[in-house]
């Protein structure tokens, strides 16, 4: 699914980099189910080397990663619904969001505009969200068996 999400997200990215209402973060939309498995850690730490690599920064995303896959460990619950990943992922644009608007602002890359950072964050909800559904079902069914309980819905 990483793979699947960082194609997805590097093709729509190049489509709709235009647009103010779809802004995909869908590598780290997986954050939340990669949690679920102890042994992840390398591979959270490969993913954000790789992100960085891609997207040309130098260890912010790594460290971003890093972040959003302890907290989400803090948080994770042992009722893992639909509900869950929607709130975990929406605190994770924002968090995103912010952390990275404000590293850029402190380097002087961009001029600090809380109307520009609020924008930016509402434009990643919608299609992230759907994507969270679709991650939540496809993982149901893919490794559901090993990571999730019967009483998901």
């Amino acid at each position: 699914m990483i793979i699947i999400s960082f194609i997805l997200e590097y093709i729509l990215s190049f489509y709709l980099k235009y647009t103010t209402i779809f802004k995909p973060l869908f590598v780290y939309m997986n954050i939340p189910f990669l949690t679920r498995c102890k042994k992840n850690s390398i591979l959270i730490l490969i993913i954000g080397i790789f992100y960085d690599v891609m997207n040309d920064t130098i260890f912010i995303n790594l460290l971003l990663f890093l972040l959003l896959y302890r907290f989400s460990n803090y948080l994770k619950n042992k009722k893992d619904n639909i509900f869950y990943f929607l709130i975990i992922n929406i605190v994770f644009i924002i968090f995103y969001k912010v952390i990275n608007y404000c590293i850029l602002s402190f380097l002087n890359i961009i001029k600090f505009n809380i109307n520009i950072l609020l924008t930016d964050i509402y434009s990643s909800f919608f299609i992230n969200i759907v994507y969270t559904i679709v991650l939540y079902f496809i993982y149901k069914k893919t490794i559901g068996y090993r990571i999730y309980s019967k009483n998901m819905l």
